[in-house]
């Protein structure tokens, strides 16, 4: 089972432990492990377990995340080995529990080795995955979910499990459907990232329905800069941050629109 260990700051030797792919860091409570640090932002960084191997991602930090002293860039996943040693505010941590890097002997698994501290490994450190690789992974997982036999709820609900996994900024997604008849909406599928939330959707009524009569996407970035016009009573109400609405569409008929917004 792979371990958070912190080995320098004020919870040196504490040690977090955590058995799911997706793990979020962060001083809030919301996040899997909290660390209760001014220099920490409140959703700091992503641990993701992919297969043998686990990788980890700034998600937009004031202070940022650094690997081996040098900052990742946020956004884009770097693999992490047991070797590594990593820091977010002031807090130094290691992950134990790794697949060994078995291009190394166990006396160059010392970080001060100089084959660690190498132009080499420098250049490896830029080879950060990018979301690329995330995208992959998505198209993969959400291929494998329409193959197998589910109705079709459950398989909305495990794709948006993937999205919510694949896009770290947004906290939660919905599908929402039309009847076919009234074109009024009959169905709310909804996902939240935060495992306390409740199981009621909460979005921008005023967005989807702009969206379902337009028949086109919406994305606001950065609600602070939107003119006041573009913005709801709801955005502000539920503090969005960020939109993105897709319509979807067969055969020219709207069957209802796909929605995530970040908080």
């Amino acid at each position: 089972m792979p371990k958070l260990i912190v080995t320098k700051g004020p919870l040196k030797n504490k040690t977090f432990s955590f058995d799911k792919d997706v793990i979020f860091v962060g001083r809030s409570q919301e996040n899997n492990i909290q660390i209760k640090e001014a220099a920490i932002s409140r959703k700091h960084l992503k641990i993701r377990r992919f297969g043998n191997k686990i990788y980890i991602e700034d998600l937009v930090s004031k202070n940022g995340t650094y690997i081996n002293g040098e900052m990742i860039v946020p956004g884009i996943a770097f693999e992490m080995s047991s070797r590594d040693l990593g820091s977010i505010g002031n807090i130094e941590f290691r992950l134990a529990g790794l697949p060994e890097d078995t291009t190394l002997g166990k006396k160059d698994s010392d970080p001060s080795h100089p084959r660690i501290n190498s132009n080499k490994q420098k250049a490896t450190f830029k080879e950060q995955r990018s979301f690329a690789r995330q995208d992959l992974e998505l198209f993969w997982k959400v291929t494998e979910l329409l193959r197998k036999s589910m109705n079709i709820n459950e398989v909305l609900e495990r794709v948006l499990g993937c999205i919510l996994e694949s896009l770290p900024r947004i906290d939660e997604a919905s599908v929402i459907l039309l009847d076919e008849k009234s074109k009024k909406i009959s169905k709310k599928i909804f996902k939240s990232k935060f495992e306390n939330s409740n199981t009621k959707a909460h979005y921008s009524g005023t967005i989807v329905k702009r969206v379902i009569s337009n028949r086109k996407s919406i994305r606001m970035s950065n609600t602070k800069y939107e003119p006041p016009e573009n913005l709801s009573k709801s955005i502000i109400d539920l503090k969005i941050s960020s939109i993105i609405c897709v319509p979807m569409i067969s055969n020219a008929k709207m069957l209802g629109v796909i929605y995530v917004d970040s908080r």
